[in-house]
């Protein structure tokens, strides 16, 4: 097999987070995306001044989160996660984080090396955009496709990862290049882990699983995010030894949603 062929997205319209609310939402609620599509276009449902700023928005938020991976809450859940008034925005951004990392291998290339490589604690260190142009350069032997980039791609596309660092909470604001380490929130992990567990087949596999490394977690991050859940009354959890016990008290997905925030 192979070694995977990148593409050129994330510099097309980001994270987008509030856009991705606003689809989601009235993706629950007219239960057809091919209606919020026409709404999205005809009624500028996003307030965009370009339709084709329009179009590439809804054709990201159907790959990330109609098309997107199994182990990650279905559109209707995460529709319903995003509507939450009560839940913060923050936590909203922090889940939209792993849509778009999901979607994108070179994302998850530049995320692994660039960043999660590096030692704990990663605040106080630097990440400059000639870094990761530099690493996309090097990646030009086994993945030809990014020789096939002009200059003024790669760079959009360098600016785009750096911005979904900094949305992510992996690095401080601009103009800043420094790297952070994130606080993840309860009701972004207490979302997002029931439908890992439960997809992946167990706890452990759910621990285990890239999509918490893109967080930024370590193990005791992850201790503290499932005590803070069983606190909550999302589930039950216990350690003893190597045995992890996890039981959870709602359903995955949309009906944890409304004990969130």
């Amino acid at each position: 097999m192979g070694a995977p062929t990148y593409a050129a997205n994330l510099q097309r319209v980001g994270l987008v987070a509030g856009e991705t609310q606003v689809l989601l939402s009235a993706y629950i609620e007219v239960g057809d995306w091919m209606k919020v599509r026409q709404l999205a276009l005809e009624q500028n449902l996003l307030g965009k001044r370009s339709t084709t700023t329009v179009r590439g928005i809804l054709k990201v938020v159907a790959r990330r989160y109609l098309k997107g991976p199994e182990w990650l809450p279905d559109a209707r859940s995460a529709g319903a996660f995003f509507a939450r008034p009560s839940v913060q925005s923050r936590a909203k951004v922090q889940v939209a984080f792993l849509y778009t990392v999901a979607e994108d291998l070179l994302v998850q290339a530049c995320l692994g090396s660039l960043v999660l490589g590096r030692p704990r604690p990663r605040s106080g260190t630097y990440l400059h955009l000639d870094d990761v142009l530099a690493f996309l350069r090097g990646l030009k032997a086994e993945h030809p496709e990014l020789g096939r980039w002009r200059p003024y791609l790669r760079r959009r596309w360098a600016s785009g990862f750096l911005s979904l660092l900094r949305e992510g909470g992996l690095m401080e604001p601009a103009p800043s290049w420094t790297l952070a380490d994130p606080i993840i929130l309860p009701e972004a992990f207490g979302f997002v882990f029931p439908w890992l567990a439960e997809r992946t087949g167990s706890v452990r596999s759910a621990l285990d699983h890239p999509a918490l490394a893109w967080w930024g977690l370590d193990a005791g991050e992850l201790r503290e995010l499932l005590s803070a859940g069983q606190d909550r009354g999302w589930w039950r959890y216990a350690v003893a030894g190597s045995m992890v016990e996890f039981q959870p008290l709602l359903p995955p997905g949309g009906a944890l949603t409304h004990a969130l925030g």
